[in-house]
């Protein structure tokens, strides 16, 4: 009977330690994670680039395609050995994954994980001269009769940061 109160007392103990390491560490793995998705992401896209480069300094000409077509294109001519996961958009001029909808909070650990100062006062503006997007810039906006919109506007100076969220006109 001993051995089954100190097994129940130990496993009590055990639950409640992992659950205050959860509670208090929560923030800390956040980071983390965002820190890994970021790594991953720069790196998924490097190789994406260095293959186009040795392409095209192999052929004298850059790889046809778009996107997925482009991928499978150096995919099949032996350039990258499997495709990197993920929905990536690459052109000649440009590598991106575009992420997914994410909180705000997200989004700021990303930024920040990337070294981007996420107390900008633009991102921050609380005199109601532009919208406050809370440490985390537009990555879409909209004209507004055929105008653009300081959403818009924002969107395109904020473009340099890796975690953005997509605005819903």
């Amino acid at each position: 009977m001993i051995h089954l109160m100190v097994g129940v007392v130990a496993v009590a103990i055990f639950a409640a330690l992992a659950l205050g390491t959860y509670w208090f560490g929560g923030p800390i793995y956040n980071e983390s994670r965002a820190k890994a998705d970021y790594v991953a992401n720069v790196q998924q896209a490097q190789q994406i680039d260095g293959a186009m480069e040795l392409y095209k300094q192999e052929n004298i000409k850059s790889v046809t395609g778009e996107d997925t077509a482009l991928i499978n294109n150096l995919m099949g001519y032996g350039y990258l050995k499997d495709a990197p996961p993920g929905d990536w958009k690459v052109n000649s001029n440009s590598i991106y994954k575009p992420l997914k909808k994410q909180s705000i909070e997200q989004c700021t650990i990303m930024n920040k994980v990337a070294g981007f100062d996420i107390k900008d006062l633009r991102l921050n503006d609380t005199s109601g001269a532009r919208p406050n997007y809370q440490g985390c810039p537009p990555c879409n906006g909209e004209e507004v009769d055929g105008a653009p919109s300081q959403q818009l506007q924002d969107a395109v100076s904020f473009k340099r940061y890796p975690g953005c969220q997509f605005i819903e006109g």
